[in-house]
């Protein structure tokens, strides 16, 4: 933990360092050129790679209780309700060629686990019933971070730009079971098995299209906040 802390805190202040170095070597540019905006972007993210990632650990997460039940003929069905990823970005443009701004993301995904088996053996006294385990597992995410961006090219109303960040994520755990027949199982904490980093590290391509003076959509490639792409509005304030 504090090996992360460390990390997180030197992260930061290289993040305040370029931003700094970069706003300052520009200000030997002339008058036209003096043009500082604040800029607000508001989009979605996409795949939910935490979805991605975990599905399949969840299939042998429940495949391990079973066995460790003795229970070989049941079968472990999942699905999934996602949330965003949802993204809001602020930042400050320096003369339109170096921008520091705050990022906010939120995500969040729910696995509904159902478990069915029999039991038939002289221990349980015979009992043929089927019996059902279900699970639900909510896993929420909120992250806050820094993020330093750099633009390569800006004519008329299209911008390219590239740019990382860095931050910390709240990320809330419940997993309610409901179980069924005469045999409890024994599962390990999810929250061991799923729990996301508490850090968010960002790194992004991106383009801007303004289609009004003040108004326009963008796209982005690379990871930030569980997803590889994004898009949405973007406003010049």
């Amino acid at each position: 933990m504090k090996r992360t802390c460390f990390t997180f805190t030197l992260l930061l202040l290289f993040v305040f360092t370029q931003a700094q170095i970069s706003i300052n070597n520009f200000d030997h540019k002339d008058k036209h050129d003096e043009d500082t905006r604040f800029v607000v972007s508001a989009g979605l993210g996409y795949p939910n790679l935490f979805n991605t990632i975990n599905f399949n650990r969840l299939l042998e997460h429940f495949d391990d209780n079973r066995r460790h039940n003795n229970i070989y003929n049941g079968t472990s069905t999942i699905s999934t309700n996602l949330k965003g990823v949802f993204l809001l970005k602020g930042e400050y443009w320096k003369r339109q060629n170096a921008a520091f701004g705050i990022n906010l993301s939120y995500a969040n995904v729910e696995w509904n686990a159902k478990t069915n088996y029999t039991v038939s053996s002289f221990y349980y006294g015979l009992d043929t019933t089927q019996h059902v385990i279900t699970e639900k597992i909510h896993i929420s995410s909120f992250s806050i971070g820094t993020r330093y961006n750099r633009s390569w090219l800006l004519e008329d109303n299209i911008q390219f730009y590239s740019g990382f960040g860095a931050g910390f994520s709240i990320n809330k755990i419940r997993d309610e079971v409901n179980k069924g027949g005469n045999i409890e199982p024994s599962l390990p904490s999810i929250a061991q098995i799923l729990s996301p980093l508490s850090f968010n590290l960002s790194l992004t391509a991106g383009v801007r299209y303004f289609f009004y003076e003040d108004m326009g959509i963008y796209c982005e490639l690379g990871y930030e906040k569980w997803s590889i792409i994004q898009g949405g509005i973007t406003y010049k304030l």
